[in-house]
């Protein structure tokens, strides 16, 4: 693994789950991580790891215009994302759907196009993380035959 000492990592959704355990991860590197979350009082994990903390949603473009130019990361982690309500998708509704797209897709773009209209450091890089909003569109049916 590259020396992450002094690297800037800007991680959105990074209050819990998944994100929050890349901030612990890359900070005892020794990286300057910033963790991105919707929830203030969450974030404070992550501040216990050594992150900065920016309360806010990474859906919105000025915040994520305005995190990529004052932060200049070397790496740009967009994690962000919704979570389906637990249920069979023949009995979800449209709103309940819409809300991983809405989040996690949006937050994915809105990410990009701070790296790009910012622009982010030379040889910066950028990582997307998948989103489980494929899986919601899985039906419940039997398992296939062998």
């Amino acid at each position: 693994m590259q020396n992450l000492n002094g690297k800037r990592v800007v991680i959105t959704g990074g209050s819990q789950g998944l994100g929050l355990a890349m901030v612990e991860s890359l900070a005892a590197c020794g990286a300057n991580v910033t963790a991105i979350g919707r929830d203030r009082a969450k974030l404070s994990a992550a501040e216990q790891a050594g992150a900065a903390v920016v309360a806010g949603d990474a859906t919105d473009a000025t915040l994520m215009n305005s995190v990529v130019r004052k932060e200049m990361p070397d790496v740009l982690i967009l994690n962000a994302g919704a979570r389906l309500p637990m249920k069979p998708i023949d009995q979800q509704t449209w709103d309940e759907l819409s809300t991983t797209w809405n989040t996690d897709v949006k937050a994915g773009l809105v990410g990009i196009q701070a790296a790009l209209n910012t622009p982010m450091k030379p040889g910066g890089r950028v990582l997307v993380m998948s989103s489980g909003a494929a899986m919601c569109l899985q039906c419940r049916t039997s398992p296939p035959k062998a």
